[in-house]
């Protein structure tokens, strides 16, 4: 049995929803009342189901008040504060057994074996007593007495107290069976949605990598590009410009040495002083180019 049906967002809703549910069950498996002879008050039926089923899904008492006044509607007059006052006292022990129960993390049949073993301590030790109580309170059945009025009625419900201790903790290992593969089923989810994560995130990460692979290498080559263009100018200052006025000063030398005249010396000297001082201006601008190739090459490394 799966309450899939119920998908109320309202957690107060949903649980009111629960609450009428199962307080309309049980007052339907109540409907068919068993009496018990000699107990006035007294009867068996399987209302105790969806009460009991009730718990596991509940998460407030104070729908337990609410689901043992529905279930106690269906009952005749003068059973009906037996009722409610038993149903409420012994739910509500229930309610908080089963929270106490969870607590252990029992595997999903000694789940089922503890709540088997619940029911029956809940029907003799709660439920069937505080019905003889509360009937004694009222003045009933004074003339057979509280401890014979509970054998009375305890050996009269062996069937039912079977049936809803079976029934209720079948229902209890399927049900955590559901919830265990619902929990597995989200932690799967997430844990997919975390490798698909991350394989985009490793995805995006190396499209970066490329990216800037990409541009590093078209820098890189236009950096190489610009010393090759810069190496090549300097090899032709080097074999043309240098070479025009060193040969011009070396040809002026030489007929500086040859010349006799002093004033046409020193107009030669004069030439050599304008060839080298051309030289000059080439070395510098040489130096230049080096320079910037070499402060060029710390910034690429």
């Amino acid at each position: 049995m799966q309450l899939s049906f119920i998908e109320i967002k309202n957690p107060i809703a949903k649980q009111l929803g629960y609450t009428l549910l199962f307080g309309v069950l049980s007052a339907l498996f109540g409907s068919v009342r068993m009496l018990l002879p000699g107990i006035e008050g007294a009867g068996s039926d399987f209302r105790e189901i969806p009460l009991l089923v009730s718990l596991f899904y509940l998460q407030h008492p104070i729908y337990i008040v609410l689901i043992s006044l529905i279930t106690s509607l269906v009952t005749p007059p003068n059973a009906m504060i037996n009722t409610f006052v038993m149903h409420l006292v012994a739910l509500l022990i229930g309610f908080y057994a089963y929270k106490k129960i969870k607590t252990y993390h029992f595997n999903h049949f000694v789940l089922g074996t503890v709540w088997v073993v619940f029911t029956i301590v809940y029907y003799y030790l709660f439920l069937i007593p505080m019905f003889v109580v509360v009937n004694e309170l009222l003045g009933r059945n004074q003339e057979i007495g509280i401890i014979n009025s509970y054998k009375s009625i305890t050996s009269t419900m062996l069937f039912e107290l079977t049936s809803t201790a079976l029934v209720s903790s079948i229902f209890l290992i399927q049900l955590e069976m559901r919830r265990s593969l619902e929990d597995h089923k989200k932690n799967l989810v997430i844990m997919v949605n975390k490798k698909t994560k991350a394989l985009a995130d490793a995805n995006d990460e190396l499209k970066s990598m490329n990216e800037n692979l990409d541009s590093l290498v078209k820098e890189r080559t236009q950096k190489v590009q610009d010393q090759y263009e810069q190496m090549l100018k300097y090899a032709y200052l080097n074999s043309h410009e240098v070479r025009a006025p060193l040969s011009r000063m070396q040809g002026l030398m030489s007929i500086i040495i040859q010349e006799q005249d002093i004033q046409s010396k020193m107009e030669l000297i004069e030439k050599l002083k304008l060839s080298s001082e051309e030289l000059d201006a080439i070395i510098i601008e040489m130096s230049q180019i080096l320079e910037s190739e070499l402060i060029k090459g710390k910034k690429v490394k």
